[in-house]
């Protein structure tokens, strides 16, 4: 059974699995793991927490496509026009709640998601509370967003197509995302006229090659008058079947929580591997561009800047009469030229060759590194000013590398910090702390 106070034992690991999804930041991520850390989160505290503590209304949101008529039927089950119908799509542009007075502060949001809370006193409001969603597939990605939202936060998936839309693609993406949820679907074919019997066949095969009830209602298509309701005759069966899963809510509350906890647990623990995954990956791909400047360094020819700088012609002008100062200094400012042009030269071929850093700008690159590179060049030369005999050359050679290799390493610090915007802000535990937090509460709540 589901506990029955607040601060019962899985009360108390669902608040502890939330606050572990809060701290998990994936490292690099397009938005995508993000935001299925936020969904998963809205989920914990939205749908399980209050379960844990007790026994809502039983929550039924109808979705489905564009045209499907969802508002019309939902304004059918209760009597009343409170929620809006008309000839332009989609119509309805924010979720619709209809709930009982007791119950409408509970709804003012669901999942994250702004709800226009309407109360009434039909029969049917004293046993569930109705959800109008906006179309799926509306041109508004709000609008789809929202209903997705909602379906998380379902007990019941109330699935309103037409004979039309009944095969689209994007209303069966949510039909699987409840599936995988463990919500309980009822799935309606409104509209339909004489000519519909091979649709009606069709959507019942389909429902059952995807493992749903193929158990169809049907609706009848109907003129509607002034009231935008259909007759009691035409939803006799959808309102029998709902009244029977509300029968049947108080038993098997505890048998759907814990169904919707162990598919809530997989798919954390998906996400936890797909970030562990992602991390480890992006370090390895760190650790081989490090290993490749690294090798590029040593690969760089510094052999003719070496020679140059000690035993070419204008070593003679190093020494000796201050006359010559200045044709040496005309010597080392070419000397660093030539070493500059030929660094920068090569970190653009390098960042030309990275695809995966496609999106850094090489001047961004060197400038950063500017500084670090005037200082080698610098620290090199005065070195090589003072340096005599016949072993100048290959020490001067090396030297060169090793200075040059301290401003490559600030380079491929400077582009995996672009590349890579890390995880966790001032203050907060590391990726590697928020996925132990997970894990530690994932088995508890699942067992």
């Amino acid at each position: 059974m589901v506990a029955s106070t607040e601060t019962s034992p899985v009360s108390l690991r669902l608040e502890g699995l939330a606050g572990a999804l809060d701290l998990l930041v994936p490292a690099g991520d397009d938005g995508a793991l993000t935001a299925e850390r936020d969904r998963l989160a809205g989920i914990v505290r939205g749908y399980l927490l209050p379960r844990a503590a007790g026994h809502p209304p039983l929550t039924v949101v109808f979705a489905g496509p564009t045209g499907s008529g969802k508002s019309t039927l939902v304004n059918s089950l209760i009597g009343l026009d409170l929620s809006p119908v008309g000839v332009v799509r989609p119509t309805t542009s924010s979720p619709v709640v209809l709930a009982a007075g007791e119950h409408a502060p509970d709804y003012a949001s669901i999942g994250g998601v702004a709800c226009v809370v309407v109360t009434g006193s039909a029969p049917i409001l004293s046993t569930m509370t109705l959800v109008d969603t906006p179309d799926i597939d509306s041109t508004a990605e709000a609008h789809r967003v929202q209903a997705e939202s909602l379906v998380d936060h379902a007990d019941v998936v109330v699935f309103v197509t037409s004979a039309s839309r009944y095969a689209d693609d994007v209303p069966w993406q949510l039909l699987r995302r409840a599936l995988a949820r463990g919500t309980q679907v009822v799935n309606v074919l409104n509209r339909v006229g004489s000519a519909s019997a091979g649709a009606r066949l069709d959507f019942k095969a389909r429902l059952a090659a995807a493992g749903l009830d193929a158990d169809l209602i049907v609706v009848p298509e109907h003129h509607l008058g002034e009231r935008p309701q259909l007759p009691g005759t035409a939803i006799r069966s959808l309102r029998r079947r709902l009244l029977a899963v509300a029968d049947e809510h108080e038993r098997a509350a505890g048998e759907r929580f814990h169904r919707v906890l162990a598919s809530v647990v997989g798919q954390i623990s998906d996400l936890s591997a797909q970030v562990e995954a992602e991390r480890s990956s992006r370090d390895e791909r760190a650790k081989s561009v490090r290993a490749r400047l690294a090798e590029r360094v040593g690969a760089l020819d510094l052999e003719d800047l070496a020679n140059d700088s000690v035993v070419g012609p204008p070593r003679r002008l190093w020494v000796g009469k201050a006359s010559t100062a200045i044709a040496r200094d005309v010597w080392e400012r070419t000397l660093r030229d030539r070493i500059r042009a030929r660094v920068q030269s090569d970190i653009r071929s390098w960042l030309a060759e990275e695809a995966l850093f496609s999106d850094v700008l090489p001047d961004q690159v060197i400038g950063a590194a500017g500084q670090a590179l005037e200082n080698a060049i610098e620290g090199w030369v005065g070195q090589v000013r003072e340096a005599a005999g016949p072993v100048v050359a290959s020490r001067a050679h090396r030297d060169l590398g090793d200075r040059l290799g301290v401003v490559y390493a600030l380079v491929g610090e400077h582009v995996l910090e672009k590349w890579d915007d890390g995880p966790g802000d001032a203050g907060a535990p590391g990726l590697d702390a928020a996925l132990g937090a997970l894990t530690s509460v994932i088995a508890p709540a699942h067992a």
